[in-house]
């Protein structure tokens, strides 16, 4: 009879470890399962790939979120990105509720961009790219003018840097407003293989050409307004 007993204690054990091992397999599994999915950085960034803007709109409220009114938040289908504060990016899914932390700065970040895949993180003078599958941070572009940028694609970012002259011009007269229009700043499109910077207007790059259906109504309303203008 003690035989019988201290066999189903050992099975029950044994089964108990199983079941356990299992469960630690699974859980590493999950963990990892992003990074295996998804291509390497350096494969990510051996081609150039436009930057996802396309969000989804899941009518999730802030509270629901526990996200406040000064946090950034990104939809992507079931993944929620919230950047809380300035010290921290999160993960949130929509499904189980769960949260893991992408990225922590103790520092504080000025400004971030997003999609599934990469981060552009701004702090102080410099840009930051964060590839999210395996986590790899790395410094793209540095300049002392930096006031701010967008994201274009993997590859390419836009960037608003202080006009040095305009700087020593406000410096010298404290004319906040400005009276002589001095550029007060300049933008540029950055080539992050190169570092190479090409002075650009307009919408991300693109030239402010007015479509040609645009000129058509403007000159008949024209028209119709002032009958002799032809």
């Amino acid at each position: 009879m003690q035989k019988k007993i201290w066999k189903k204690s050992i099975c029950a054990v044994l089964s108990t470890l199983l079941v356990l091992s299992s469960a630690t397999s699974f859980t590493a599994f999950a963990a990892d399962e992003e990074t295996d999915a998804a291509p390497s950085a350096e494969e990510f960034f051996s081609s150039e790939q436009e930057f996802n803007f396309d969000e989804s709109d899941p009518m999730v409220s802030r509270a629901d979120l526990g996200a406040s009114d000064d946090d950034s938040i990104w939809y992507f289908g079931e993944d929620i990105y919230i950047q809380r504060g300035r010290h921290e990016i999160v993960r949130r899914s929509l499904d189980s509720g769960e949260e893991e932390t992408i990225y922590t700065d103790s520092e504080g970040m000025d400004q971030v961009v997003l999609e599934p895949r990469l981060a552009y993180i701004m702090k102080k003078d410099t840009i930051y790219r964060l590839y999210i599958p395996t986590r790899q941070l790395e410094p793209v572009f540095t300049d002392s003018a930096l006031e701010r940028f967008y994201p274009i694609s993997n590859l390419k970012i836009g960037v608003y840097l202080t006009n040095p002259e305009w700087t020593r011009y406000l410096e010298e007269t404290g004319d906040t407003e400005n009276e002589h229009g001095i550029p007060e700043r300049f933008e540029y499109i950055v080539n992050l293989v190169t570092g190479g910077k090409t002075e650009t207007i307009g919408y991300r790059g693109e030239g402010l050409e007015l479509p040609i259906w645009f000129s058509v109504i403007c000159r008949m309303v024209a028209t119709a307004l002032i009958p002799d203008l032809t």
